[in-house]
């Protein structure tokens, strides 16, 4: 016997949608959260301000996914360093522990997988 996963239904948010705060020094704008994806996957935006640094973390239940979509922002997982423009990608694999920084005015978006 298999197990099935539901489909989620149809979500649409539109640009300048989602709920709005604050993780420390960077923003936070929900996007899309598990409850929407029956666990699958959920979407945050982070506007990171001029100098913003997230400290070293890691996540024991999903992996990390991350585009950045405006700036540069500086990534570390593990024991790699690399920083990204517009439109680079990086996975942070669960278990490992990762740190952000930016020199510049930037929003990043994160997706974070639930699933093995």
């Amino acid at each position: 016997m298999t197990d099935r996963v539901e489909v989620p239904e149809l979500t649409v948010v539109q640009p300048g949608a989602g709920e709005e705060g604050t993780l420390g020094t960077i923003g936070v704008v929900f996007k899309l959260m598990g409850e929407q994806t029956n666990g699958l996957v959920s979407i945050v935006e982070h506007p990171f301000p001029v100098g913003a640094c997230v400290p070293a973390h890691k996540h024991t239940r999903e992996d990390e996914y991350s585009i950045v979509t405006e700036g540069e922002i500086g990534f570390r997982s593990g024991d790699r360093e690399v920083v990204l423009g517009p439109g680079g990608y990086i996975t942070k694999p669960r278990g490992e522990v990762h740190a952000m920084a930016v020199e510049r005015d930037v929003v990043a978006e994160h997706s974070r997988g639930t699933g093995t």
